[in-house]
């Protein structure tokens, strides 16, 4: 298939874990990143230092184990875990440590930090984070909502080649405190598609790369079609399989259930975080519109999809201008 095959490429940390030096400087989210980790999927930009990525000594990786019970109590400090493996923590939504000890290759372990790290930088930042991908469409952001496999980064991915700039793929971060209008920050230029997509693409198969060798889960850039500003988010679609393409209106307690069961970070919440993505979720209710949009399990279909939500997202941007 002329893909390019994920390599066990590790990340070696350097020798003074102490001495900050070689820091490479990147956007992304909306903050400004240091990093010893170079991140060829972000844009480099030199910028103030919102967080900092980097490696550490040992003794904050004893054996390579977590307390849980420090975690559970301690939502300041979280643990991101791979095959039972403490792989980094994220601090205080400012720095991202790296255990030194890892043995992960390079393609995923940036994954895993761009997504799952940078997410929970965001949630501890007060941030809403839902589990969607959003394109803009006209200056608007645009997101699609739901599960794994709902379909997601194929209509965000359909509409990117379309002409619509990728705000962001898996991972919706919103600033509900900006008025009137909350605001969505683009993350990477980026989509993770299955592989499913890849023969039906006309694009040139080299530009994928596997993320790890035991998914088919495949890493494909979009740097010339990505916006990379915050824009207003006026529109969300939550997602689901069915046998033919349609939108259709929900009731607020549906949209209510709908964001609280997409809430990216759900699994890390304590109750009184509960309590303010319930009150988060009901803010964004009233701000933004919601609907269900059926879409067909057939890559023949992208087309038709594409143009369902190019008609009912655009003329409800006219009526509001």
């Amino acid at each position: 298939m002329g893909l390019k095959c994920w390599r066990n490429e590790i990340i070696v940390p350097p020798q003074n874990l102490s001495f900050m030096y070689n820091l490479y400087s990147y956007k992304l989210c909306g903050l400004g990143i240091k990093s010893t980790i170079p991140f060829p999927e972000l844009i480099s930009k030199e910028t103030f230092s919102d967080v900092i990525i980097r490696f550490e000594n040992d003794e904050i990786f004893p054996n390579g184990r977590y307390d849980e019970k420090h975690h559970s109590a301690n939502q300041s400090d979280i643990p991101i875990l791979w095959e039972k493996k403490l792989i980094f923590r994220v601090i205080g939504g400012k720095e991202i440590i790296v255990n030194p000890n890892i043995s992960i290759g390079n393609v995923l372990l940036r994954t895993l930090i761009l997504c799952q790290g940078m997410a929970v930088i965001l949630h501890q930042r007060g941030n809403l984070l839902l589990h969607a991908s959003s394109v803009n469409m006209n200056g608007y952001a645009v997101a699609f909502m739901g599960q794994c496999g709902h379909g997601k980064s194929t209509t965000t991915f359909a509409l990117t080649q379309k002409g619509y700039p990728l705000v962001t793929d898996d991972v919706l971060a919103i600033n509900l405190e900006c008025n009137p209008i909350p605001l969505v920050y683009p993350s990477f230029s980026r989509i993770k598609l299955n592989d499913d997509i890849i023969e039906y693409i006309k694009d040139s198969k080299n530009s994928f790369t596997k993320i790890h060798p035991d998914f088919q889960k495949y890493s494909y850039p979009v740097e010339n079609n990505f916006s990379q500003d915050p824009l207003p988010l006026k529109r969300i679609y939550v997602l689901e399989k069915g046998e033919t393409i349609e939108i259709q209106t929900l009731k607020s307690q549906d949209k209510l259930i709908e964001l609280i069961k997409n809430t990216y970070t759900q699994g890390i919440l304590n109750s009184s975080e509960k309590a303010n993505n319930l009150s988060q979720c009901s803010n964004l209710i009233k701000k933004v519109p919601i609907k269900h949009l059926t879409i067909c399990h057939s890559l023949e279909k992208l087309e038709e999809l594409v143009n369902v939500v190019e008609k009912d997202a655009i003329i409800f941007q006219k009526n509001i201008l």
